[in-house]
């Protein structure tokens, strides 16, 4: 693509972007009853989306799900697209945990896929939206601007991605990174084997001045197995420093503390497992 051609097309897409008129000419085309079905059908999918992302069996998330993506293909299709290819789903009585999981993950997967190929918006609304555009990317320069500024105010999540270590895992435990992947409910996110002190270790990769850990107790049950349980930090990963111990009930466990550290561990200070959903550490460089 030569240089003018980029331009062209980047002028095109800014345009597109102010006037909504590839939008504004679909919606004028399918007519504002096909729109109601397509939105109906969208957010039944929406609707069973969400309601599997509060369980704990993924047996019983994986049917929602099935059924989320039937509702999405049929917005994706009443929409005037072309019906896509959806992956299989075997007998889900007898699947394994691990493989209900995988399958748990993948069908939701599809479903935003699929959703995110959905435009529900009316005419009314596009053409709202296009003579509002302008001011809604001043308000989008200012939230940015703000977000900016009090980003570097108050702690953030830092162990959002960052790599994890832990002791031996179970089987049917899935891998460690789902331990920060922003996901705070569901069955569990990491297991591991019962051991001498068990443990989930966050390198944040750099040394940041802690200000508050939140660790998410599993989702299905046996909450208390994990118990006691202590939260530590480290400077290098040899030597640690205990922030909190835990030993009674609790669904998300909030330590506060003002400490310079790049590594965060949960440790059982006793022979057992660990069985956690997320764990979140917030801070600053």
């Amino acid at each position: 693509m030569t240089l003018r051609s980029s331009a062209l097309a980047f002028i095109r897409g800014v345009r597109e972007i102010f006037t909504l008129g590839t939008a504004t000419d679909r919606a004028a085309r399918l007519g504002e009853p096909v729109l109601a079905r397509v939105r109906e059908s969208a957010e039944a999918s929406r609707r069973r989306l969400r309601a599997s992302r509060t369980l704990a069996d993924p047996i019983v998330a994986i049917e929602l799900l099935v059924a989320a993506r039937q509702h999405a293909q049929v917005a994706v299709i009443s929409a005037g697209g072309a019906a896509q290819e959806l992956s299989s789903v075997p007998p889900i009585d007898a699947l394994p945990f691990d493989e209900a999981e995988r399958m748990r993950a993948e069908l939701d997967d599809e479903v935003r896929a699929l959703l995110g190929a959905v435009d529900t918006r009316s005419l009314v609304a596009l053409r709202g939206l296009r003579f509002g555009r302008a001011f809604a990317v001043a308000v989008a320069i200012i939230a940015i601007t703000t977000a900016s500024i009090a980003a570097r105010i108050r702690p953030v999540d830092i162990a959002l991605g960052k790599a994890v270590t832990t002791s031996p895992l179970k089987s049917e435990s899935p891998t460690p990174d789902h331990v920060v992947d922003g996901i705070t409910r569901g069955t569990f996110a990491v297991h591991t084997n019962e051991a001498e002190n068990a443990f989930i270790s966050i390198d944040l990769t750099t040394e940041y001045r802690i200000r508050r850990v939140r660790v998410f107790n599993r989702g299905d049950g046996w909450f208390d197995d994990i118990l006691p349980l202590s939260v530590e930090v480290s400077n290098d990963g040899t030597q640690w420093s205990t922030l909190a111990t835990r030993t009674e009930h609790f669904e998300i466990w909030t330590v506060d503390t003002d400490k310079r550290a790049r590594f965060v561990r949960v440790i059982k200070p006793e022979r057992g497992y660990i069985a956690l959903n997320e764990i979140e550490v917030f801070g600053e460089p």
